[in-house]
């Protein structure tokens, strides 16, 4: 963790977006939680990524999503992790269909 890549996600903070200026300090090193000095708000690490929110592992969201990229059927990933239906809704399925060749927007296939 570094304070000095991070900024106040706060959007009532006149040091929101500033980086390296000193205004961000580490408020839990355990939990991977910032601090504003200006504002006072915590916030996560990972406030801000695809990450953020996540039980799963970084390193197993990465796979999920390289296995995806490279036409792997979601059944399959669902199979190999043992996820449940709800890790499914709740991951993979806002990351899009796993067959492009089947998907449809508008009645349309995917141009």
């Amino acid at each position: 963790m570094d304070p000095t890549t991070a900024f106040c996600p706060n959007e009532h903070c006149h040091a929101r977006g500033q980086t390296g200026q000193g205004n961000i300090g580490i408020h839990s090193q355990k939990e991977q939680r910032f601090i504003c000095h200006e504002c006072r708000k915590t916030f996560s690490a990972r406030q801000g990524t695809v990450f953020y929110r996540l039980r799963t592992s970084a390193e197993t969201v990465v796979l999920v999503v390289t296995l995806l990229a490279h036409g792997c059927p979601v059944q399959a990933i669902v199979a190999a992790f043992g996820f449940d239906g709800a890790y499914r809704r709740g991951v993979v399925g806002p990351l899009g269909p796993s067959r492009p060749d089947r998907a449809r927007v508008s009645g349309r296939a995917p141009t």
